[in-house]
């Protein structure tokens, strides 16, 4: 006697005879984005593609074939692209059954870029970093909105240092130029926040009191300082200083003893570039403590100044006041 076969709720035999099952249909292969949209021309770059349907041994096209390509699961590449000339290409994925998707302009390759700036908003005289590719030693060249930065420090060819010149409140793009070649440019990179500074009286006896009032945004260092000056000297000879600590606020200072031009700077994260300068100061043994009113330099005019960075950079740093007084406070290093 043969075999019994048993039957489903169908109807449908099992057994020994039943009839095999269909293959499933394979997911459908699609490509939904690729980061980063942009690298250089050198390649090397390592991409990262989502999508659906992707199989084992699959090839990545980005204008020519991509390499150390990784496939996680069904829906994650990982590759890097190739050398290529300046342009924008297409990616296609092809899988090894023969099907293939192109997702298309997915890919520029360009000579230089910024992709990131941190911080991405402070004052002026802030040190900040610029990271991308293309940078060139002693050829690039840095800006904020269409000011250029004058102190910069190169730390390969995907990093730049720079302090944040001086500039009018509120949000500008930060550009890198190689001499002589096109440059790259991310836009409102960088946030400039307000900063003010005054003093009264504007004119005052030998030892005689003066009273700074400052404003700045919350969230800021908490080793801003505010020194006072003879007018023409640079930020690193200040003659006494004080941390700018609350936010806003004010302090007493008083008057230096040899009469003469003096003024107020707030200087930024502990380092030499100021932010602000208050109006000038004059110290003279007529004023018999007199006070002539308010004497302050907005941060618009106090921009106008081509004296006022002293800074080194991160890479050699100035002596701070703190290291030399001996300040209880520990030193703060740039952003890097």
């Amino acid at each position: 006697m043969g075999a019994l076969g048993v039957l489903t709720a169908s109807g449908m035999a099992c057994g020994s005879g039943s009839p095999p099952q269909p293959s499933p249909a394979p997911e459908a292969l699609t490509v939904k984005r690729m980061l980063p949209d942009t690298g250089p021309t050198e390649g090397l770059v390592t991409v990262s593609i989502t999508g659906t349907g992707f199989q084992p041994g699959l090839t990545v096209n980005l204008g020519g074939p991509a390499t150390n390509v990784v496939v996680s699961g069904t829906t994650v590449i990982s590759a890097t692209a190739p050398a290529h000339a300046e342009g924008i290409v297409d990616l296609t994925v092809t899988n090894p059954d023969g099907r293939s998707v192109t997702l298309a302009h997915a890919y520029e390759y360009v000579r230089i870029a910024v992709t990131s700036v941190k911080p991405a908003s402070g004052l002026i005289g802030k040190w900040v970093r610029i990271d991308g590719f293309g940078f060139v030693r002693g050829a690039s060249i840095v800006t904020f909105g269409e000011t250029r930065a004058t102190e910069t420090v190169f730390q390969g060819d995907t990093t730049i240092f720079a302090v944040a010149p001086a500039h009018e409140p509120g949000t500008v793009d930060v550009g890198v130029t190689n001499a002589g070649a096109p440059g790259a440019t991310l836009p409102g990179a960088y946030t400039y926040y307000p900063v003010t500074l005054s003093v009264t009286p504007s004119v005052v006896a030998p030892g005689g009191q003066l009273t700074v009032s400052w404003t700045a945004p919350s969230g800021l260092s908490a080793l801003d300082w505010i020194g006072l000056y003879k007018i023409g000297d640079s930020n690193s000879h200040f003659i006494t200083y004080e941390y700018a600590e609350p936010r806003s606020g004010s302090r007493t200072f008083t008057a230096p003893m040899q009469p003469g031009q003096y003024e107020f700077r707030y200087l930024v994260d502990d380092e030499y570039n100021d932010a602000a300068r208050s109006g000038p100061i004059t110290v003279t043994a007529g004023a018999f403590g007199a006070a002539r009113g308010a004497s302050t330099m907005p941060t618009s005019l106090a921009a106008q100044r081509d004296d006022r960075v002293d800074a080194r950079g991160p890479a050699h740093r100035p002596v701070t006041r703190r290291n030399r007084h001996n300040h209880e406070h520990d030193r703060a290093s740039p952003q890097r």
